[in-house]
């Protein structure tokens, strides 16, 4: 080991001969929010009108760029979340002990930092820090946008210190940063000084309702524009030739998982045997149909929360959705292969499917209809909401700003309607056995037209109830698109459904969907939903619903699609 005298020499002649240069910063812009080398504030939303001294911190390059930790693996550069910077505190360049000038700034802990410390200049030591977080969760407690600043202050060993944390960087910019202007003063209090009126005033009942309306607006505006820019960004939607037929449908929509999920009534194989008879029955060719692309967690993000989606990496709550309890059992590597990844390939067939229907007047997504799973939970064999994510998508993607629910499914669909309860570009019509699962008294009064059929009602009665429905609907909603959510678990004999329609009254009651639909000229998406009549035997039956296949821009031809056939055929 080399004796401390003769390293202290060695160190001492480094610093004389290696000096860093130290170059001109730039004004302080904050039109243009350039803050060289400062730390810099700007108040959270609700939080800091009622607590000004707490805020989102960021750090600045030499260039004046705004660094800052907002979110797990990502560093937002020239992006300050959460608004405009409202303080800010220059720091001395000066003061940051980096390896080479260690003896020259008289560091206090310099032979720790120059065993440690990888910094050389200031940007250096912010690349560093961007490069560390950019691999960490966002934790409210200890990893977030304070320590990601002091991170970046212990690599530069500012002001001889390497005890940097969350608390002396916020007191630092609290004690010592300077205020943008006055309209960045009255953004962080004026909130606080309604809030001292609103005590002490007859008349506060008014203002904070007044605080608070103003309050959930702007959350509201962020929240969509988050939205927006995860439905801009996604891949979900692509161009289809023109020589596929409007048919959506993927191998990996099935669930096979070594035959547990037999223990469950509703068959989760049905999508390819419809398609396998489709393309036997020489209605379509297997080239023509659409394959659709796995919805991603950002796609997923759309609607569903982040704490939602992170609780289906527990096995047991998976089987708790689709009420298949041996699944619990299964480390969740193999549960999102085996059952999440199928249902996501349906959510990306649900969303891909307006687009396609926007453009050919019609589109069927062989799988699909998960109508009981809202944004915040799933249950009864539906795991993401995916005629919810399917409606922003068009909202956004398609520009249109009206959408009808037809939801003709045996089981109330409490998903959606939980969703889309106070969005009034949104019209359900529910048509439902009130006697079975889920139950769901609050989602009911979200339906604009609640029709209920009653277990053991009769195909006469249940078409009759449904042209009236239809009616009542062409005069109450003018949609631009409709999704209809076609289960079939009404048909006589189903286990959960209870209800007694005929094989063939199955196949009018689409046809009169789609009628109505083309009457109006009003893009439809086919969802194909529930069924579970598993074990039921009956004789094939040619009972069909109108596919209108393109022959030309002038002609369309009506193509027989066998969908009951497949049903009844297992």
């Amino acid at each position: 080991m080399m004796p401390q005298a003769v390293y202290d020499v060695e160190l001492v002649s480094s610093t004389k001969s290696i000096k860093h240069e130290l170059w001109p910063l730039d004004a302080i812009d904050p039109v243009q929010a350039k803050f060289p080398c400062c730390l810099v504030w700007t108040p959270l939303p609700v939080v800091s009108w009622l607590a000004p001294f707490i805020g989102h911190v960021g750090i600045c390059r030499e260039d004046g760029v705004i660094l800052d930790f907002a979110g797990s693996n990502f560093v937002n550069t020239n992006d300050f979340a959460f608004g405009p910077v409202a303080r800010y505190l220059q720091l001395d360049r000066e003061k940051c002990c980096f390896p080479t000038s260690l003896a020259a700034h008289k560091c206090k802990q310099g032979y720790q930092h120059s065993q440690f410390g990888t910094a050389i200049t200031w940007d250096d030591g912010l690349q560093s820090s961007k490069r560390y977080l950019e691999h960490k969760s966002y934790n409210l407690f200890t990893c977030n946008c304070h320590s990601f600043v002091a991170n970046c202050l212990n690599r530069a060993c500012y002001d001889g210190s390497m005890s940097w944390n969350m608390i002396n960087v916020a007191a630092l910019i609290l004690w010592k940063g300077h205020w943008v202007d006055g309209m960045s003063i009255l953004t962080v209090y004026l909130f606080s000084i309604v809030a001292i009126i609103v005590r002490s005033r007859p008349f506060s009942g008014p203002i904070f309702c007044c605080a608070t309306f103003f309050t959930r607006i702007m959350s509201s505006d962020a929240a969509e524009t988050v939205r927006r820019d995860r439905i801009l960004s996604s891949k979900l939607y692509f161009d289809v030739p023109s020589s596929k037929v409007p048919v959506i449908y993927s191998s990996s929509y099935n669930i096979s998982f070594l035959g547990i999920e037999k223990l469950h009534p509703f068959d989760s194989k049905k999508w390819g045997r419809v398609c396998q008879f489709l393309v036997a029955a020489g209605v379509i060719r297997k080239d023509q149909i659409i394959e659709p692309l796995e919805a991603k967690m950002n796609d997923l993000l759309v609607v569903h929360t982040e704490s939602y989606l992170n609780s289906l990496k527990n096995s047991l709550n998976v089987a708790k959705i689709i009420e298949v309890p041996p699944v619990a059992l299964f480390p969740h590597c193999i549960v999102k292969e085996k059952v999440e990844r199928p249902f996501r390939n349906q959510v990306g067939g649900s969303i891909l499917a307006a687009k396609v229907a926007k453009g050919r007047g019609w589109a069927i997504n062989v799988g699909g209809g998960f109508h009981h799973c809202s944004a915040e939970r799933g249950g009864g064999f539906c795991m993401y909401a995916d005629i919810t994510l399917c409606i922003h998508y068009a909202f956004v993607q398609l520009n249109i700003s009206s959408v009808m629910i037809i939801d003709l499914d045996a089981h109330q669909g409490n998903g959606h309607e939980k969703d889309f309860s106070h969005d009034s570009r949104v019209y359900i019509l529910d048509m439902f056995n009130p006697e079975i699962y889920p139950f769901d008294y609050e989602a009911r009064r979200c339906i604009n037209q609640k029709v209920e059929v009653v277990s053991g009602t009769r195909t006469s009665e249940y078409l009759k109830k449904l042209e009236e429905a239809l009616e009542v609907a062409s005069t109450s909603y003018d949609p631009e698109l409709i999704v209809y959510n076609a289960g079939t678990d009404i048909l006589d004999g189903d286990p959960l459904g209870l209800l007694k329609i005929s094989a063939d009254g199955i196949a009018r009651r689409d046809e009169k969907v789609f009628r109505f639909a083309r009457a109006r000229s009003i893009p439809i998406v086919m969802l194909t939903s529930a069924k579970f009549n598993r074990y039921r035997k009956q004789s094939r039956q040619n009972v069909v619903i109108k596919l209108k296949c393109e022959k030309s821009r002038k002609e369309e031809v009506a193509v027989a699609a066998k969908w009951n056939e497949v049903y009844m055929s297992i």
